[in-house]
């Protein structure tokens, strides 16, 4: 008897599948080949064959049996998963893992790739590398196959209004002093912290920190545009009034710089020679006594 392949004989009269028997001259000789079907191999001969590697010759002197058996020949698919996803299909193999399995040789086996959140499927390698979505193979050979996978990155645009800068804190150490752009992968913490100049104060931020003065902490999902807002918390330059019958005014940088928000120098005579004198802002005129009033940071 044969299965999943056939036997044949020289001189003809046995196809086995077909006929599997046969009437020979007495003291002739017969040679029987044996053949697999797809998928299979040749396992070997029993009955008068026994024990014969290929063809089996046989002197016909007598009534005969013989026997043809088949195999069925497997082969090892190994699929790995990287980090970021999974592989789904006819075999499973689950993230930042290797998943092997044995198939026989007429199995077509189909996977597909799968991101986790905040992944992307970037293609496969091995027997599947020049396929971009779900891959077929046709077991005809041991295979390897490799899915990789990336994070999905997300634009962080930072923009810092004038009157300080800002660092980043987590998950990288950086400091932006005007507009800066980064990229960060979805569900990463993000930490950004105000630095005011002095004379200014934090005002608040831009969402995703919208009502906070203080760190600006949050996760990236998607592109985002944080903006770090300063006030000034006094006059930029500082003035110096002088309360005389004409009002003059000067910058601080002519004069002594107050440390305080304001500072008064109490009223004294002042000299004929400086009754007319120049100034960065313009000429004093007839002053005998004034108050210095110093406003700045």
């Amino acid at each position: 008897p044969v299965s999943n392949g056939s036997v044949v004989s020289l001189p003809a009269g046995i196809v086995c599948g077909v006929a599997c028997s046969a009437d020979f001259s007495a003291n002739s000789t017969v040679t029987l080949s044996a053949s697999p079907a797809n998928g299979y191999a040749f396992a070997g001969w029993s009955g008068a064959c026994t024990a014969t590697a290929g063809d089996c010759t046989l002197f016909v002197d007598r009534s005969q049996g013989v026997s043809a058996a088949f195999s069925r020949i497997f082969h090892r698919l190994t699929v790995t998963s990287g980090a970021g996803g999974s592989v789904g299909g006819t075999l499973a193999c689950a993230a930042a893992s290797t998943c092997v399995v044995d198939l026989s040789s007429d199995t077509r086996a189909l996977l597909s790739a799968s991101p986790a959140t905040g992944y992307r499927f970037a293609g496969w390698s091995g027997a599947c590398a020049a396929t971009t979505g779900d891959c077929t193979l046709d077991l005809t050979a041991d295979l390897a196959v490799s899915a990789r996978f990336e994070p999905l990155l997300s634009n962080l645009d930072l923009r810092v209004q004038p009157g300080g800068y800002l660092e980043i804190r987590s998950p990288i150490r950086a400091t932006c002093r005007d507009a800066c752009s980064y990229a960060f992968s979805d569900g990463t913490r993000v930490i950004l912290r105000s630095f005011p100049l002095e004379g200014y104060a934090i005002a608040g931020w831009s969402a995703p920190c919208a009502d906070t003065t203080g760190d600006c902490s949050f996760t990236v999902a998607g592109d985002a545009t944080a903006i770090a807002r300063f006030v000034s918390t006094g006059t930029d330059l500082g003035f110096l009034l002088a309360a005389c019958d004409r009002l003059s005014v000067m910058p601080v940088q002519a004069a002594a710089r107050a440390s305080a928000s304001a500072s008064i120098v109490p009223p004294s005579p002042q000299p004929a020679s400086r009754r007319r004198s120049a100034s960065p802002c313009g000429i004093w005129s007839r002053t005998t006594s004034c108050r210095r009033v110093y406003v700045g940071r």
